[in-house]
């Protein structure tokens, strides 16, 4: 499955430096203070919340993304719940990776099961990725997962590749599940993870790679504000790109405080 990205080497994820290898833990845990992005962990007694008015993050920050987030829950006002990718996650999601139109659109390779568990594990510990999968609200827990309070619909990622701007992210998202398509839940997941990303993770840009045919997708990020920025003709792919700004960060906020 997330073969896409790494299997092709583009720019490459590795040259961050160490200054990414530092915990943000202790940073969202001292935040306090917000009223439309809501981060919590998976266990109910150990509330956090974050000030998603904070510019200032920095980028030491965003190190250990994927470690740090391992109980994180981020809660849409709408449908969409974003939950980390994990262990129990991984036999639904290989389901999904093993339709063609799925790797098609995803620039994925087929993968074993065996494989497929190798790979989340070696996301998890990426400090440089930053996965979660995406609920929808409106169905209820996967039979056999924890109770998220939503069913698995997809997943959306962050991956902070660019050795030259380490305020900067490329981004994207799946909604796998047919029923879960066409009602908002991609445009809800990208807009957490552009808030998350933004207030927690120092980001400042945001761009993302989509293939030149996949018109929805280039339609959805469209509509979020992003421009065509490059083309590549090896991969057959429009890289379109949002400069992080004050009305973008209002605009988020506003979206995920019903006041939009």
């Amino acid at each position: 499955g997330k073969v896409r990205r790494d299997g092709r080497s583009r720019g490459g994820m590795e040259g961050i430096g160490t200054e990414r290898i530092h915990s943000w833990c202790r940073a969202w845990r001292s935040l306090m203070g917000c009223n439309s992005l809501t981060l919590r962990c998976d266990d109910p007694s150990r509330p956090i919340s974050c000030n998603p008015s904070l510019l200032s993050v920095s980028s030491t920050v965003a190190a250990s993304a994927m470690k740090g987030n391992a109980d994180l829950v981020i809660d849409g006002t709408r449908s969409a719940r974003l939950v980390p990718y994990r262990r129990e996650h991984v036999p639904l999601y290989h389901g999904w990776m093993e339709r063609e139109d799925l790797r098609e659109a995803t620039a994925s390779e087929q993968l074993t099961l065996e494989e497929e568990y190798s790979m989340q594990k070696s996301w998890f510990e990426d400090s440089n990725k930053c996965t979660f999968i995406v609920l929808d609200k409106d169905f209820p827990s996967n039979e056999g997962l924890p109770n998220h309070g939503g069913a698995m619909a997809g997943d959306v990622n962050l991956f902070l590749n660019d050795p030259e701007d380490v305020h900067a992210a490329e981004i994207e998202v799946m909604i796998a599940e047919n029923r879960s398509r066409r009602k908002g839940l991609a445009t809800e997941a990208l807009e957490l993870m552009m808030l998350y990303g933004i207030t927690e993770l120092g980001i400042r840009k945001f761009y993302a790679k989509i293939g030149a045919g996949n018109a929805p997708s280039l339609s959805l990020f469209e509509r979020l504000g992003f421009e065509d920025v490059k083309f590549s003709k090896i991969f057959n792919e429009v890289e379109k790109a949002l400069e992080v700004s004050e009305a973008l960060l209002s605009d988020l906020k506003a979206k995920q405080s019903g006041m939009s």
